[in-house]
Formats: C-alpha cells, structure tokens, sequence
C-alpha cells in the first residue's frame, strides 16, 4: 500500500490526520519529536531477514543488539508477531472523495501501489511487510502504548526536524523500510507559533520558530526528496493564514508561514520536471493545544523582558488576547480533511484551503490601508 510520511505527528492536526490516513488504508510513518519510554527500552528484536542492518544500532537510551544475539523468529513475544492494528485499517467513506477507488483518488484500484512488485514471502506478505510491523512494534505504537489508540497502526518514527541528524536517520530507516517503493507523500505538518511584541521577543524565540517552521521543512525535503522521485510522490506543506495577512503582535509566526510559503512557490517549478507536485494546505485557527503552548512562552519570555517596555505594551497586548480569546476556531477536521484531500487527489491542486482560512484570502485582497483598519479594530488595538 501507499506510504506518506508526516511530520508533528503528535500534535492535534498530526495526530488526527495520521488516524484519517491510516482508515483510507495508507501505511503512515508518523514522525514524532521523542519516542516513547518503551521505545528506548524495548527488548524485541527484529528478525535477522527482515531488518536493515542500519536499524540493529543501539536505540537512544538503551542497549542494541548484535546480529548473533537475535533470537528465532518463534522465540519473539506474541505481541510482535500478531496485533489487530497491524492490518490495514478499512477505507471509511466520510464524503464523496473517500467513496471513490483508490485510482480516482490518486492511488491504483487495488489500494496499493503501482510500484509494488516486490516478492511474497512464504507467508504470503509482501517483503518488507515484517519489518515495519516489527518497527512499529519495538517503537510501542499500540493501543495501549504511549499515545494511544489515535496512533495505533502508524509506524513511529523519531524525526526531530530541528536536528538535521535526526531527519537523515528519518530518511535512511524509511528508505530501507520501503526497498525501493519510495514515498506517495511527505506532509510537513511540525509547526510552532511564537507570538509577542516583536520588541519583546527573545532572540532565542525568533530563532526557534524560524528552525522549527522554516529550517526544519527544508531539513525534511532535502532528505526525503530521493523517495519521492521514487514513486513520483507529492510534497505537502502545511502553512497558515498569517502567510497571507501579517498578524500584529504575531510576526514570528506570520514571517515563518510566509517564508513557508514562498519556499513552496520556489518549489513547484523546480520540482515540476520530475513529477512531484508541491501543495500547499493551509488551515485556519484550529482548536488544538499550539495556542495554549504559544501563550505559555509568550508569560515566560515576557517574565525575563524589561518591565518597563512590557508596561508599554502592556494595553495592546491585553487587547489583542481578549479579542482573540473570542474568535471562534475550527474543528481539527477542517484541517485534516484538507490534508488527506492532498495525499489523497489524482489530481492535486496547488493550494488548500480549510475553514477560516478563506476569511483572510479575503482580506489579502483588501486594500492596505482598509485592510489595516480591519485588523486593528478586530483585535481592539488601541489608536
């Protein structure tokens, strides 16, 4: 079957969006920040023919394997050999796209690859198959593992995005997994919001959205780019309204979704001649916990800045969290429905748009001046 990649898998679009994709049928390597406890620890080892050799190193935080210490097959713990999350979960028609064929979806008739010629093993799985179920099982991807059962069939995969180390890893354990399937998409989903006085922001904060939201998807396609021409797959970025209209007293954000953005632009032409579309999804404010986190760095950077400039902008900043307190945010399924639209099209278009989005494409289009004014009398801005 078709594998996608998406990165922040652990946030509340991540997640939900891993969940949608893995009940169309889709392998899902879900990139996550920090495996779990168990992953570090876990004692199963995988079978000697059906494991990278890459993959025996030591996990972080515990002891490896060498080759001669690997058990028989018939010696692992049922848990590895047998779980109902390791089969593919059935395709759920929620609208009109979900009820077509794969191959009306942009995937073949059979819900598997077009690419997939590899050879069967005796007991009548595709090779490779083994492998991922043993890597999603030593990771602790279960029901009732770390992250419950929202995950529960993804195949874990550590992929910082702040650590170019970490996503080249990422790449290189995928790759294996895959034999040469490569990738039908790569959603860069991980995204952080630091929000302020640009004044008042630290250096350190401007330099982690920056890392986080624009560095790090640079990071994920460099290295991921070889097992999309692969398959000819899709790459996904997901950006945010604030790319379109700059936000006051949210310019990290707003400067990180545009350059996002911009880098996507750049994208589709130079990926054109090789037959990998690049889309754009772009959500709009979406009840998740991003915002709360933002507004945790914001009290703390604001703790460590001169008092006597935070008091300057101390009316606005008051104004702008009452005002936005009351705006109303999107389901998460907007966004994830955006999403699997993107992996899931024959033909993708170049932007998605999800829920309240469309509101600031409108007011992109606005005059500057009247556009100003807008905002400003929105979020209660003091004149």
């Amino acid at each position: 079957m078709p594998a996608v990649l998406i990165t922040g898998a652990t946030g509340g679009i991540g997640r939900a969006t891993v969940r949608a994709l893995l009940d169309r049928g889709l392998t899902v390597y879900a990139g996550i920040h920090s495996l779990p406890p168990s992953a570090a620890t876990a004692p199963l080892p995988l079978p000697r023919d059906a494991t990278p050799s890459h993959l025996l190193a030591p996990l972080p935080g515990g002891p490896g394997l060498p080759n001669d210490a690997l058990p028989p097959r018939d010696a692992l713990p049922p848990r590895a050999t047998s779980s109902r999350h390791d089969a593919p979960s059935p395709r759920v028609a929620s609208s009109p796209r979900d009820a077509l064929p794969p191959r009306e979806a942009g995937l073949p008739r059979d819900g598997g690859s077009a690419r997939d010629t590899e050879s069967h093993d005796g007991l009548g799985t595709r090779g490779g198959a083994s492998s991922r179920d043993s890597v999603r099982v030593r990771n602790g991807f279960d029901a009732q593992g770390d992250f419950g059962p929202d995950l529960a069939g993804a195949i874990p995969i550590h992929l910082d995005v702040t650590d170019p180390a970490s996503v080249a890893a990422a790449a290189r354990e995928i790759s294996a997994l895959e034999s040469g399937r490569g990738l039908h998409a790569v959603v860069n989903n991980a995204g952080i919001i630091v929000q302020g006085a640009l004044e008042l922001v630290p250096d350190e904060e401007l330099h982690r959205q920056f890392d986080v939201n624009v560095y790090g998807p640079v990071r994920v396609i460099r290295e991921f780019l070889p097992l999309l021409r692969q398959a000819r797959g899709r790459l996904i970025n997901v950006t945010a309204p604030t790319a379109r209209v700059a936000v006051p007293f949210a310019a990290p954000i707003s400067a990180s979704k545009a350059a996002l953005a911009w880098l996507s632009e750049a994208l589709r032409l130079e990926l054109s001649p090789f037959g990998i579309p690049v889309i754009q999804v772009e959500p709009g404010g979406t009840r998740t916990e991003i915002f709360t986190k933002a507004a945790t760095a914001e009290r703390a950077s604001l703790a460590g800045a001169d008092p006597s400039v935070v008091a300057l902008y101390r009316p606005s900043l008051e104004a702008v969290a009452a005002s936005t307190a009351k705006q109303p945010l999107d389901p998460v399924s907007k966004a994830t429905d955006a999403i699997v639209a993107a992996v899931l099209d024959r033909r993708p278009r170049t932007h998605y748009l999800a829920g309240n989005a469309r509101l600031f494409a409108t007011l992109a289009r606005l005059p500057r001046g009247t556009r100003d004014r807008l905002l400003a009398r929105t979020l209660g801005l003091p004149r």
